[in-house]
């Protein structure tokens, strides 16, 4: 059996493909990728390529990747702001607050 080697790719790799179905499919496994990791961020940016292409739009499994990218990356920051909100009044709070917003 053959070894698998894998390497981060790069998202200029991808999009310097030129078969634009092995570019979509590309595209795809990384956000399905992201999502096992829980890389929601990296997700995000993922699909944004995809979203941002000129005469394409998304099949139902692609907009769902992108509702799940979008959903988690905004229910961590919801999730931090409750959390800092159960400590207010504190100087150190509000200070850290506005770097978080």
């Amino acid at each position: 059996t053959e070894h698998l080697t894998l390497t981060p790719i790069m998202s200029t790799d991808i999009l310097s493909i030129k078969d634009l179905q092995a570019k979509r499919e590309n595209l795809v496994y990384m956000a399905r990728s992201a999502e096992v990791a829980e890389r929601y961020e990296d997700m995000c940016k993922i699909m944004k390529l995809l979203v941002q292409w000129d005469g394409t739009s998304l099949s139902a499994d692609e907009r769902n990747l992108l509702s799940v990218a979008y959903k988690n990356v905004i229910g961590m920051r919801r999730a931090s702001c409750r959390t800092l909100k159960e400590y207010k009044n504190s100087d150190w709070l509000d200070k850290y607050k506005l770097l978080v917003e």
